[in-house]
């Protein structure tokens, strides 16, 4: 993440989650496909789902912040910044895909390459976001990030298309929290990838 000097102007108190980009999404490669075979209706709504959640997820973050450093305003005021999320691209669980004929070759592989399926039955995620002052347009604020599913012995959620990418978008929006409202110059933990909580 990159900040601004003076990024974390105290004046700064409110903050708006604006409406999640998926855009860059359906330029994947698992999307062209999915449109050669007709599909994307069902993924389209999946799509919208996920970017309705990556926003209410955000907006809990801060609202349930114990520090309240920002407060959550669906509309600029003064001393509001404005956060942009895109989702740049998000692969589902291989299962998923191939509930819906896109991952017959996974399905098919050879014995040879079984890791590389069993690696791949994790969903992913990519996001990038930036912070704006309201009034200004300036950007306080750069952040980008990429994450696969979460190892775990039991993974009840990966039974979903984005169960997976749920927790990472859940994760961050806790993160960005603590980046929101960290000190200049302090830095803020990254999650681990491996996960003993299988719900």
């Amino acid at each position: 993440a990159w900040f601004a000097p003076g990024g974390n102007d105290p004046q700064r108190s409110s903050i708006v989650i604006a409406p999640v980009d998926t855009r860059l999404v359906k330029q994947s490669s698992w999307w062209r496909k999915a449109a050669e075979q007709e599909k994307t209706a069902e993924l389209g709504k999946d799509l919208q789902e996920l970017a309705d959640f990556t926003r209410e997820e955000f907006q809990k973050a801060f609202r349930e912040d114990d520090a309240r450093r920002f407060s959550v305003v669906n509309q600029p005021q003064a001393g509001s910044v404005i956060f942009e999320l895109a989702i740049v691209d998000v692969e589902p669980n291989k299962k998923s895909l191939g509930a819906i004929g896109l991952a017959a070759t996974i399905l098919a592989a050879p014995l040879g390459v079984a890791i590389l399926a069993k690696e791949g039955a994790k969903g992913g995620v990519a996001i990038e976001g930036r912070l704006k002052d309201a009034q200004t347009g300036e950007v306080i604020a750069l952040f980008a990030d990429r994450e696969k599913g979460k190892f775990a012995p039991i993974n009840v959620a990966r039974a979903t298309a984005f169960g997976e990418v749920q927790k990472s978008i859940r994760e961050w929006s806790e993160q960005w929290v603590k980046v929101a409202n960290a000190e200049p110059g302090e830095k803020v933990k990254d999650n681990k990838p491996f996960t003993l909580r299988p719900w």
